[in-house]
């Protein structure tokens, strides 16, 4: 969908490409700050901040047509992605027994594929929908990015819920 929305705002399928390498340039460069971050905010502020950074980096891209915002907006967004990749793990650890964490990384890996391809077919059907109804190409596009950020927006929620730091728990929280 960045792709197709890069293409729509006027810019070429290798421009698309250096957004999409902007993200994944991001995800290498920000592994170590998110393990960082992670430590001094715990896993409850630290998947709420990936939410709404996220959210940020996709309504940013959303309503920007230039080549440099678009690419600075989307490595913003896979800074966010890897800021929630790192911190799954050691929250898992941190929730399950021993015995239950390779069946837990696993419906958890499940879970978060499922999603992810739930929400691709989503957006396209959203886009595609709304291109064929009201709506031009670019702005349909532009919707359907919307429609993703305010979903990941809503992240917030549930991860609020994880337990503060309590005593005897390392930090944790």
């Amino acid at each position: 969908l960045q792709t197709l929305y890069v293409v729509a705002v006027g810019h070429g399928v290798a421009a698309g490409a250096a957004v999409n390498s902007a993200s994944a340039v991001a995800v290498v460069l920000t592994t170590l700050p998110s393990a960082w971050l992670y430590e001094r905010l715990g896993p409850r502020r630290s998947l709420g901040l990936a939410c709404a950074l996220n959210a940020v980096g996709i309504v940013g891209m959303a309503s920007s047509s230039s080549m440099l915002p678009l690419l600075l907006w989307s490595a913003l967004a896979g800074a966010a992605y890897t800021l929630h990749r790192v911190v799954a793990a050691p929250l898992l650890v941190s929730v399950a027994p021993a015995h239950q964490r390779t069946h837990l990384f696993q419906f958890e890996f499940a879970v978060h594929t499922l999603v992810q391809t739930v929400g691709l077919a989503g957006a396209g059907l959203l886009a595609g929908g709304l291109e064929g109804g009201a709506l031009a190409e670019t702005p349909a596009l532009r919707s359907a990015l919307v429609a993703g950020a305010v979903l990941s927006l809503s992240g917030v929620l549930p991860y609020r819920r994880i337990p503060a730091p309590g005593p005897g728990r390392g930090g944790w929280g």
